[in-house]
């Protein structure tokens, strides 16, 4: 079985709320759950089994890392 996770780290300073452009998932059958993008949080998840997306970001600026692993799931621990 393949797998893919998804990493990001936050690095914009000075984020205020209404900025938005947080991290939205869906974890059915439960209510989407916003996820704001905070100075040196991470988040790590499975791309293949969280349905996400980032919302609209109103920030002039915003940076952020984002890594993607993709590999056979015999050989990485599952979340």
């Amino acid at each position: 079985t393949h797998f893919a996770r998804a990493v990001t780290i936050y690095l914009t300073e000075g984020r205020k709320e209404a900025d938005a452009g947080e991290l939205r998932v869906y974890e059915f059958p439960f209510p989407p759950r916003d996820i704001a993008p905070v100075l040196g949080r991470m988040v790590l998840f499975s791309s293949c089994h969280l349905l996400h997306r980032v919302m609209p970001s109103l920030a002039e600026e915003r940076y952020c890392l984002s890594l993607m692993f993709y590999g056979v799931q015999d050989h990485f621990p599952s979340l």
